[in-house]
């Protein structure tokens, strides 16, 4: 499979945090499950979109192209990742938080406690704003 260009990826980001956004505010836990997959493909695709615009390979196959915790510390060139650049601006938090919650795994589990997943697409979604905007403009 070929490796998507950076803008494409951002685009497909973008589309699926907006699909996430529209069922932020339901009560049906079905939907909530829904928008927690989206808001985790979104996430995914800009961590992709940020190592494809800096040069690197991302991993596009298997586990570890779908697993946010190996996405975030995923080297490219010149040797740097989502994670170091998080840590060198001290703005580690957003990625504990969201990362902690909810792993590659997670996508496919239904979580049965609706605080808990409203708080995850929250905690996603504030992720991604942050990538989208100090890595991708």
């Amino acid at each position: 499979m070929a490796q998507e260009s950076w803008k494409d990826l951002k685009d497909r980001s973008a589309a699926y945090c907006k699909g996430a956004e529209h069922f932020l505010n339901t009560n049906d836990d079905d939907l909530i499950q829904n928008a927690l997959e989206q808001i985790h493909l979104a996430v995914e695709l800009a961590m992709k979109s940020v190592i494809a615009k800096y040069g690197g390979q991302y991993p596009d196959r298997g586990f570890d192209g779908h697993d946010l915790l190996k996405l975030i510390k995923h080297r490219y060139p010149p040797q740097r990742s989502i994670y170091t650049t998080m840590k060198a601006r001290k703005e580690l938090s957003k990625a504990n938080i969201s990362l902690s919650k909810w792993t590659m795994d997670c996508r496919y589990k239904k979580k049965l406690d609706y605080a808990n997943m409203k708080a995850s697409l929250n905690d996603y979604k504030e992720l991604y704003l942050w990538i989208r905007d100090n890595l991708l403009t």
